[in-house]
């Protein structure tokens, strides 16, 4: 019964966290467009990366309380995570853009140009 508790904890930890991938993903388009001057500096990508430490951070230290595992266990973890679910947030925006062009091409014979995905480190 103890095993069945924790697998179900993890999937929840786990859908969590992608919600919230996809919610920073949306809420950092839209402070993006607004604040585009100084997310461009040095000084803007500083803030950008420090800011996602502490997130992260925080996310581990909780984890690792609230459920006793090892700190360094669920750093390593919580890394991959979020790695692959900043990788998937990309694909499938790219994803869901070439199926909008594909859809205009047929139905209004607008041009298209679907692009193939990239992994792109900056």
């Amino acid at each position: 019964m103890e095993f069945y508790k924790r697998v179900i904890v993890t999937i929840i930890l786990i859908s969590i966290v992608i919600c919230f991938a996809f919610i920073w993903g949306f809420l950092f388009s839209k402070l993006e467009k607004n604040y585009i001057k100084m997310i461009s500096t040095k000084k803007g990508k500083s803030l950008i990366v420090g800011t996602t430490i502490i997130v992260q951070l925080i996310i581990v230290l909780a984890i690792s309380f609230l459920y006793k595992y090892d700190f360094i266990e669920t750093l390593f973890v919580v890394s991959f995570l979020l790695i692959g679910i900043t990788w998937i947030y990309n694909y499938f925006r790219n994803y869901s853009l070439n199926q909008q062009e594909v859809l205009d091409k047929y139905y209004g014979g607008v041009q298209y140009n679907v692009k193939v995905f990239k992994v792109k480190l900056s």
